[in-house]
């Protein structure tokens, strides 16, 4: 899944910086991973039409 990061951090397995509107390619279990942290929502979903 596409989604889009809200603001600034840093991805603890790979080690990437990903500024606040960048872009990624991201697993949906990933995903909740990485809004479930202590600093809050950090990705938003981008919804694309099938």
């Amino acid at each position: 899944m596409k989604a889009k990061a809200m603001r600034l951090f840093i991805d603890k397995y790979t080690d990437a910086q990903h500024e606040e509107g960048t872009e990624i390619e991201v697993t949906k279990e990933r995903f909740k991973e990485i809004n479930s942290t202590e600093y809050g929502k950090l990705l938003e979903e981008i919804k694309t039409k099938k």
